[in-house]
């Protein structure tokens, strides 16, 4: 209980909805005994199963790891991984800081749990993020497209060798779309 002020602090600060004045605390024996009761009216309903999970080991220490002891320095890499690029159009009537028009256009947004899109309903944009807007192609309906993303990552999605393509050349199912930047 030496650090529950700075807890308490924390949990505030990142918005977390749970009742500081009367927290349940792990170590406590009527926390335990609840624990042991609802897993005894869980083996009673037979609802306990023993199946098989991945459970990160440590050899080191014979122990599973927890999520928390995965996110310790030096237990992190880079790995590739899927990823989802979502479309999220522009409401309309959105007025956005540009002199160009931008009915129609879609953000851009990464994701590496497309299982999260479906109850997707707002978009959150960085104040202090520079944003540009990109005519193109979809590269699925080939459809011309406006899109909107972070300039800092232009560079991800769009190769720097297609800039030099124009976009009155580009025909249906061409591997190399032509983008051009149409503001910023």
């Amino acid at each position: 209980m030496k650090y529950k002020n700075v807890w308490d602090d924390l949990t505030r600060k990142m918005g977390y909805w749970v009742d500081l004045e009367n927290p349940y605390i792990t170590f406590e024996n009527s926390y335990i005994e609840t624990c042991w009761y609802l897993l005894k009216m869980l083996h009673e309903k037979k609802l306990l199963y023993k199946g098989y999970t991945i459970q990160p080991y440590s050899p080191a220490a014979g122990t599973g790891l927890s999520s928390h002891e995965l996110n310790q320095p030096g237990t992190y890499r880079n790995v590739k991984d899927t990823s989802v690029i979502a479309q999220f159009k522009i409401a309309e009537g959105q007025v956005l800081p540009t002199e160009e028009d931008l009915d129609g256009a879609y953000f851009l947004a990464w994701t590496t749990t497309p299982w999260t899109l479906p109850s997707n309903c707002a978009l959150a944009v960085g104040e202090k993020i520079n944003y540009v807007a990109v005519q193109t192609f979809n590269p699925y309906t080939f459809k011309p497209i406006r899109v909107i993303l972070a300039k800092d990552l232009l560079g991800k999605y769009f190769p720097e060798k297609n800039a030099e393509l124009k976009l009155e050349d580009y025909k249906e199912g061409d591997k190399a779309i032509p983008f051009k930047v149409v503001a910023e």
